[in-house]
């Protein structure tokens, strides 16, 4: 189990970005959470390596008029939950 930070910067506010990652984390079955802060979207995904590169490769390429400029990922430890939610 891995649990990653994920910070998400370009035009990533106010054009559906936290709504599609957290379909994206559902489809891939992961857990975890995804808010806007300041003047970027940040994600804590967690599951097993093969689910969080599945939704790495997913949120690549993003549907209009989402734009990701960067994409910053550290590890964090994992924690006990078992859903993803929107902030």
């Amino acid at each position: 189990m891995l649990r990653k930070r994920i910070i998400f910067t370009g035009t990533v506010q106010g054009v559906g970005m936290r709504y599609f990652v957290y379909k994206t984390a559902i489809s891939c079955g992961i857990s975890g959470f995804v808010k806007n802060v300041s003047d970027f979207v940040e994600a804590e995904v967690q599951g097993s390596a093969e689910q969080i590169e599945k939704f790495l490769s997913l949120t690549a390429p993003t549907p209009w008029p989402i734009k990701i400029d960067n994409t910053e990922i550290t590890d964090i430890p994992v924690r006990n939950e078992n859903r993803f939610v929107i902030f």
